[in-house]
């Protein structure tokens, strides 16, 4: 029954994942390779490499007296300097040619994130796993290796369909470079090495800020050798900065110009909580442009902002007890990597903008869930729960009505559907896991054996 169940779920996900590249995910390929003329063609992109030509040509990095400087969403740089230190070799007025070996960055590092994740989770025999199995008693949720194949080109067919990620592409953003950190993130934390995630944490801090709020899973769990090793990761990248262009523009960004960012842009590629509840109390507002940033602050009645801003915090307070309480009763050894792949989409609901791009991020967390989950009666519930999650990542606006005819409340509902069922696969996971682990005894408080056939514990042979 369980095979049948895998391929009913193989099945839809082909299906689905098909009629989303065809009808979403080409274009955007197309495009990519092409590098278009369009105006807005990797308008972003082009936006910082020419502050960068201009900051070599002696002009501040940070212009923090143009017209809507601060406001989420407007055209400027506003990144700390590590970012803009990294374009400056390569940047140039001929743009064309530096957005092509940045795409090229992007997609090795996709392609790098895919090598680790199944070498890390196929070519091992001893691994702290963090979902044991429901009824086997084996550690690993799987170890023939045709499984693992299978599940090593599901995974890659899943990362060549993965919408947010072509967005990123179609930019040439940063969140690409930022997944091969993540998965070392989750296999290190599988054999209980927590350095390795405070790197990843304290290097994209340092690049682009906002991932900075995932210290606080290990600061609450205490996990100091992940802290120090994420402040000396990020210490390392604003070093680099400061020697590319100044410690003062350093210290301008941190007291100058982060202090005053701000604002809930209500444009659609906003996917937080805040921005969506907000767009749907909002009603319909005017085009984004270049001149105009609608907002909820500058767009929302005082009743607007502060009903969306107590329903987020009312929502967001009860996703973060849920979490905390499914991962409490988990094992330490079996926590971090559930934790990571809860705090990830939490991130990104939590944050008042979060674009689009920024759902790159949860490819690895979806791909890590997919490569551990034991295809069991147990986890069932988990393996629709994923699925349903995958959809809208995959698929995006092929399933949204036409253009011009959404609501905003289905907006709202739809494009938080991927990181918030992502989210709750984890709790799923956590919770049978915990069941799991207390039912099974010691079997899975030991981690150092080997796969073998004599794997089976105490418990197992009926022993006492």
């Amino acid at each position: 029954m369980s095979r049948i169940f895998a391929a009913a779920l193989l099945i839809l996900l082909i299906v689905g994942g098909t009629i989303g590249t065809v009808m979403d995910t080409v274009p955007e390929i197309r495009k990519s390779i092409e590098i278009p003329r369009d105006p807005t063609a990797f308008f972003d992109f082009r936006l910082f490499n020419n502050v960068v030509v201009d900051r070599n040509d002696g002009k501040p990095l940070y212009e923090i007296d143009k017209a809507n400087y601060f406001a989420p969403g407007s055209a400027v740089y506003k990144y700390p300097p590590p970012y803009a230190a990294l374009l400056s070799f390569d940047a140039d007025r001929r743009w064309r040619r530096v957005a092509r070996k940045f795409a090229l960055y992007d997609l090795a590092a996709l392609l790098l994130t895919w090598l680790i994740l199944v070498a890390g989770t196929t070519r091992t025999s001893k691994v702290r796993c963090a979902i044991p199995a429901a009824t086997d008693s084996s550690t690993l949720p799987w170890s023939d290796p045709r499984a693992g194949l299978a599940r090593s080109i599901g995974v890659l067919f899943l990362l060549s369909i993965w919408r947010p990620f072509w967005e990123s592409l179609a930019g040439i953003q940063l969140e690409p470079l930022f997944l091969p950190l993540l998965a070392l993130a989750f296999l290190a934390l599988e054999r209980g090495n927590n350095w390795v995630e405070g790197v990843a944490i304290g290097a994209s801090s340092a690049l682009k800020v906002y991932p900075a709020l995932l210290v606080l899973g290990p600061l609450l769990e205490r996990r100091w050798k992940s802290i120090g090793a994420g402040i000396v990761a990020g210490v390392v990248l604003l070093a680099f900065g400061a020697w590319r262009f100044s410690w003062d523009e350093t210290w301008f960004y941190f007291l100058q110009v982060l202090p005053k960012l701000g604002g809930t842009s209500l444009a659609p590629e906003n996917l937080s909580m805040l921005g969506r509840f907000g767009s749907a109390l909002v009603g319909e507002t005017p085009p984004m442009g270049f001149q105009f940033l609608p907002t909820l602050e500058s767009l929302g009645s005082p009743a607007d902002i502060w009903i969306a801003r107590v329903g987020v915090f009312l929502v967001i307070g009860a996703m973060i007890t849920i979490t905390v309480r499914v991962l409490a009763p988990l094992p330490k050894e079996q926590r971090g990597p559930v934790r990571l792949g809860l705090s990830l989409p939490l991130l990104l609901l939590a944050s008042p903008t979060s674009w689009l791009d920024y759902q790159t991020l949860l490819f690895v967390p979806a791909a890590y869930l997919y490569l551990r989950l034991p295809f069991e009666r147990g986890y069932r519930v988990a393996w629709v729960v994923l699925l349903v999650s995958l959809l809208p990542l995959v698929l995006l606006d092929s399933l949204a009505v036409p253009q011009g005819e959404e609501t905003p409340l289905w907006l709202a509902l739809s494009r938080m559907l991927g990181a918030f069922g992502l989210w709750a696969a984890y709790v799923v996971v956590a919770w049978i896991s915990r069941k799991s682990t207390a039912g099974s005894g010691e079997r899975h408080e030991r981690f150092d054996q080997p796969l073998g056939p004599d794997r089976s514990s105490g418990v197992a042979r009926g022993e006492v």
